[in-house]
């Protein structure tokens, strides 16, 4: 303890800025004077930044914190932490924050027809996306009310967005057209100026992909294709223009990259099917990337899950059986599961960096959740017996990546991974004036007002609520 006594104060409380929320609250256990600095306000309004800097933090959730106190800066993380509260008497969570975009040009149906429209406010909170189902998408700035980027396609069938420099920098995975697969265009989203950074020819065996069946972070691409009869994963590193093929049966598997390891879902090869989760290290799969060039549908994969498993191939680092799934089936025998069956996401923490969230959705065998909770009631979807959700920490270590449960819900609500935030809420639409924030731990479910609105759009990091009414954007953050 002597050599944290010797250094200057100033030096302590350097130290300490460049550190995550979590050693700060462990160092500040040491003694008097790391725990007098880590109540500090000049340290919290660096934590702060650095989460605003990383997207965990919206930037107009807060627009003053440099004017609040460190009670105050502690509060706004603890919110991006534990999500919305409710007062003992309140029926609603309550409003910490709220913004409104209006404008005569957002509208959905422009050209007169009646196609919904989707809204989406992407990680950092400073712009969010507006896409209509005639295959419109157009990026808007949350401080001016502009539209910053727009881009136009044959029909809606999807994208994914990656964002980088603190949110001022987006990246597009856009469905392609008669002559490509897919494309990646890079946005600046303070000027609009695009420019596509990769493009993938067309193959005619694939089937048109949703944004359900993809991913983009970072240098590499995870694309879900049916393939005569089979499901196939590619794990595609665009900037160097290689590939790896994942061969699925069974069940149509879910995917993700995060420090350095692949993680797929799949079932069990004998019944009852249970869900697996295999965590394969990237260095692992050395001798199996190919040229993007050379990718025939056709060929036989690289690789194949269920050989895998049965001892052939590459052994994976990490095999979980998720202990809630006991009793549940993902598929029958000979029956493939619905698209979205088994899906997982995952998310960067807010209190230590390195370490993540994994949440991973699995439907009772026999459901098939619509596409959209937005369309649930639209195209007269029934309520579904429900999922499993099941989180999941991850962080590396001295052996490797560490893969530890941290809760199990068996009766939540169906929803898409991707849809439930960091501090496990999502938004469930049922009728198109009922739209309740669920805390997914079967308990808390609240009403979060008589909202009519076309679309609802939860942020998985900040926990914001995104709404799209006729000409009128609101972006909301819950204390």
């Amino acid at each position: 303890m002597a050599v944290f006594q010797d250094l200057d104060e100033d030096i302590l409380l350097g130290v300490l800025k460049i550190s995550d929320v979590y050693t700060v609250l462990s160092a500040s256990r040491v003694n008097k004077l790391i725990h007098t600095l880590a109540l500090s306000k000049p340290l919290w309004v660096a934590l702060v930044e650095d989460l605003i800097a990383r997207c965990l933090l919206d930037a107009f959730s807060d627009p003053d914190f440099m004017d609040y106190s460190a009670p105050e800066l502690r509060e706004v993380v603890k919110r991006v932490m534990c999500g919305p509260t409710w007062t003992e008497d309140g029926s609603t969570p309550v409003i910490h924050r709220q913004l409104s975009v209006e404008s005569s040009d957002i509208i959905p149906n422009k050209t007169g027809s009646s196609w919904p429209a989707y809204v989406r406010l992407l990680p950092g909170g400073r712009f969010f996306t507006l896409e209509i189902y005639d295959g419109r998408l157009e990026c808007w700035s949350v401080a001016t009310g502009r539209c910053v980027w727009n881009y136009s396609q044959e029909r809606r069938t999807g994208y994914v967005v990656d964002v980088l420099d603190g949110g001022m920098t987006a990246r597009f995975l856009l469905p392609g057209t008669l002559k490509d697969s897919f494309s990646i265009v890079q946005v600046d989203l303070m000027t609009g100026v695009s420019y596509e950074v990769f493009r993938m020819p067309r193959k005619d065996e694939i089937r048109w992909w949703t944004d359900s069946d993809a991913l983009l972070s970072g240098d590499f691409v995870i694309l879900t294709v049916h393939i005569h009869g089979s499901w196939v994963v590619l794990l595609i590193n665009w900037k160097e223009g290689m590939y790896v093929n994942f061969h699925q049966t069974l069940t149509v598997p879910g995917m993700a990259v995060v420090l350095g390891h692949v993680i797929l879902t799949t079932a069990t090869l004998d019944p009852p099917y249970r869900p697996v989760l295999l965590v394969y290290t990237l260095a692992s799969l050395a001798a199996y990337w190919r040229p993007l060039a050379d990718w025939c549908p056709l060929s036989i994969p690289a690789f194949d899950l269920h050989r895998i498993q049965q001892g052939c191939g590459i052994v994976p680092a990490l095999v979980e059986n998720p202990g809630a799934t006991e009793g549940w089936q993902v598929a029958a025998e000979g029956v493939r599961l619905a698209s979205q069956g088994m899906r997982l996401a995952i998310r960067e923490s807010p209190l230590r960096r390195e370490t993540y969230a994994l949440t991973f959705v699995i439907c009772e065998r026999g459901t098939f959740p619509p596409w959209d909770m937005c369309s649930i009631n639209r195209y007269g979807f029934s309520p579904d017996p429900g999922a499993i959700l099941v989180t999941y920490r991850i962080s590396l270590s001295q052996h490797g990546l560490q893969l530890v449960q941290t809760s199990a819900v068996p009766t939540v609500p169906t929803c898409k991974a991707r849809d439930v935030s960091y501090a496990r809420y999502s938004v469930v639409k049922r009728r198109i004036e009922d739209i309740d924030l669920h805390r997914q731990e079967g308990a808390e479910k609240r009403r979060l007002g008589p909202m009519a609105y076309e679309s609802v759009h939860l942020s998985p990091s900040s926990g914001a609520v995104t709404a799209l009414l006729d000409s009128s954007v609101s972006v909301s953050y819950y204390a």
